[in-house]
């Protein structure tokens, strides 16, 4: 759907009684779209988008004026959930001016919504203890039926933060009629699009003040396992109204170059990045000792990461969405949002002798939004981390040269899980920004590969008992993102159910029933690895046979890490995940038994990752060695069945079995 991100959406609210179907007043705009045939080609979709429409009207102070309306033909029973629809505006700012909403079947209402009945409720964004941001929302799912037809309408008057919108969203799941983006600015304003994507809305533009761009026929595009982010949009738009002169307020400010953002980001935090005697003492105190600047960044740095996340959403009408609390407030009071924490960090890295720099960037792939350089503006971005200058001594894959600035090492506060370093996933593969007077460049923020930063390293050792019993015990380690995963899954495993599933989550799905005990969790710091290791035992797993001899089935490890993708037929892209897999397993043969035969090395290699198992037999034991490689990568559709078979011929391997026969 057509949406500015922040600023519209459709989903679910509270629960609306039932009445009975009136002719009450339908506006023209919904007469005459709710009476159009389901287009043809809609296929299993539950539901169609037949109109998705909004307008912004800005005036010379840089207020829009936000008309927003949709309209959905339910096709089946599962889609009434999308009888539904919300709006969130700025509760210090915004005003909603009206919103209506109507259940139509056969063409009569089922249920009139008007404005007073619409449900309003703070947003409660995740992590915001105070937050400006509300939401008005209606829920009619329980009335509606296979045919019905929704839609809403709601006004709302937006004063903008800068002189830009967006971004806009050109596409989706469900199949669309009509989507549609209007702009109407004043006279003097020489508007400017950014549009991005393979299937640009066409534009047109009927007259000076008024700019219109609108898409047709959107197809269904199922939700598929593993699909890759954004691959079911068509655009993405960007607006800069550019509101004549060099305005200084920032409602109406616009960004020709990337040194402009920096100006608005340091004019809005040059007077946050302070100190205190408290916070310089604890510099002191946390730097004792350290023998370098990187011991003394991962001291400061380990420190702010515990501080507790927690965002203060207040100001945003007037950019405090961008400005940090001051340094010495967070560190007083033990919380902060990204921002703060990059802010109090960089401000205990100063009393230590050490300069930093903000760094803007766009965090998590949910989207498929990537920044574009061609479209200089702080709208682009969602996340704050830190970047520290560094000198040649200090190497780490997080280290990288930014021009202007020199090398420089991106940590993020925020996220606990990830050491100073390492790059959190989520930023990975990104553009961003960092703040520094003159600076007009964008860089490029890492994909790092699977072998050193999804690495997951699996070592047991198997006996079995002549009963066909089997005791597996061994170690899970890993490293990088992979260590970082690991311990968000440990901090999650907060009760005996839980600690049970993380340790039981690493045996194959077949040697499930296994009884484990004796776990244990670990940390090595100086190698910057978490680990699992335990024992766990599985009676009877293995099979006993009339002569003695025992059938051992050597897939004891889960595949859980590596991707299930089911369907025969695909209409998307895959997204595949870094993942570098090293298992061994070292099978005890007891003197009373003999290896029938070796199994023989199976290696693939495939643009999509490589696999290789050898078996060896040492001091009279079977060492199994399995190393899996998969590196980030978006499988075009028709790679689908080529990647399906690579997955394929890695579980067909790792289904081996060996026979053990009595000896003589």
């Amino acid at each position: 759907m057509t949406r500015q991100l922040f600023g519209i959406a459709l989903g679910f609210a509270g629960l609306v009684s039932i009445g009975a179907a009136s002719t009450f007043d339908i506006p023209d705009w919904l007469a005459a779209i709710s009476h159009a045939p389901t287009p043809d080609g809609v296929g299993l979709a539950p539901a169609v988008v037949l109109l998705d429409d909004t307008t912004f009207d800005v005036d010379a102070h840089g207020v829009a004026n936000e008309t927003h309306r949709v309209v959905i033909r339910i096709l089946r029973l599962s889609a009434r959930d999308q009888a539904s629809g919300v709006t969130f505006y700025n509760g210090a700012a915004d005003k909603v001016q009206s919103t209506d909403a109507w259940l139509l079947r056969d063409g009569k209402v089922v249920k009139p919504v008007k404005s007073d009945q619409w449900v309003d409720l703070a947003a409660n964004s995740p992590g915001a203890a105070v937050d400006e941001i509300r939401s008005r929302s209606i829920n009619l799912s329980d009335l509606a039926l296979g045919g019905d037809v929704f839609a809403c309408e709601f006004h709302v008057r937006r004063p903008l933060v800068v002189g830009q919108l967006g971004p806009f969203l050109f596409g989706g799941r469900d199949p669309s009629v009509t989507e549609r983006l209007t702009l109407h600015v004043p006279a003097g304003f020489n508007p400017t699009a950014g549009i991005f994507g393979a299937h640009p809305p066409l534009a047109s533009h009927p007259d000076p003040l008024t700019w219109s761009w609108t898409s047709y026929d959107r197809p269904y595009r199922p939700e598929e396992p593993m699909q890759a982010p954004g691959s079911d949009r068509d655009a993405e738009l960007l607006l800069d109204l550019g509101a004549p002169g060099n305005p200084h307020e920032l409602a109406l400010r616009s960004f020709a170059r990337w040194s402009d953002v920096a100006t608005v980001t340091e004019e809005l935090n040059q007077s946050q990045c302070d100190s205190s005697a408290a916070l310089s003492a604890k510099v002191r105190e946390l730097t004792a000792g350290c023998a370098d600047n990187l011991s003394r960044i991962k001291a400061v740095g380990d420190y702010v990461q515990k501080i507790r996340y927690i965002e203060i959403n207040k100001g945003l009408r007037y950019g405090l969405g961008w400005q940090a609390r001051k340094a010495s407030t967070v560190f007083s009071t033990g919380y902060g949002d990204c921002k703060d924490k990059a802010n109090l960090l960089m401000a205990m890295l100063g009393e230590a002798g050490i300069k930093s720099h903000r760094v803007i960037a766009l965090a998590g792939d949910e989207e498929g939004r990537e920044v574009h350089p061609e479209f200089p503006s702080p709208i682009q971005f969602n996340h704050a981390v830190l970047g520290i200058e560094v000198d040649d001594s200090i190497q780490a894959p997080a280290v990288l040269t930014v021009p202007s600035v020199g090398r420089i090492l991106i940590f993020d506060p925020t996220d606990p899980f990830t050491p100073v370093g390492d790059l959190p996933g989520y930023i990975q593969g990104t553009r961003a920004f960092l703040s520094a007077p003159g600076n007009n460049e964008l860089f490029a923020l890492p994909d790092l590969p699977a072998r050193d930063d999804y690495c997951l390293e699996r070592r047991f050792e198997v006996q079995v008992s002549p009963a066909g019993d089997m005791l597996m015990t061994g170690v899970v380690s890993a490293r990088g993102q992979q260590a970082a995963r690991l311990r968000h899954e440990i901090q999650e495993a907060d009760t005996p159910e839980r600690v049970e599933k993380l340790f039981a989550a690493q045996l194959a799905d077949s040697f499930r029933g296994a009884i484990v005990r004796e776990r244990k969790t670990s940390e090595d710091p100086k190698l910057a690895t978490c680990a699992l290791s335990f024992t766990c035992a599985n009676p009877r797993y293995s099979q006993p046979m009339s002569d003695g001899s025992t059938i051992v089935k050597l897939d004891v490890l889960s595949r859980r890490y590596l991707p299930n993708l089911p369907e025969p037929t695909r209409q998307l892209p895959v997204q595949l995940r870094p993942i570098f897999l090293h298992d061994q397993v070292k099978l005890v043969i007891d003197p009373a038994h003999a290896l029938d035969e070796v199994p023989a090395k199976v290696a693939l290699n495939t643009p999509f990752g490589t696999y290789e198992v050898t078996y060896a037999l040492v001091e009279g034991n079977l060492v199994v060695d399995r190393t899996i490689a998969i590196a980030k990568q978006q499988v075009a559709v028709a790679d689908y069945a080529r990647l399906r078979k690579f997955l394929s011929d890695v579980a067909r391997a790792d289904r081996n079995s060996v026979l053990l026969h009595k000896k003589a």
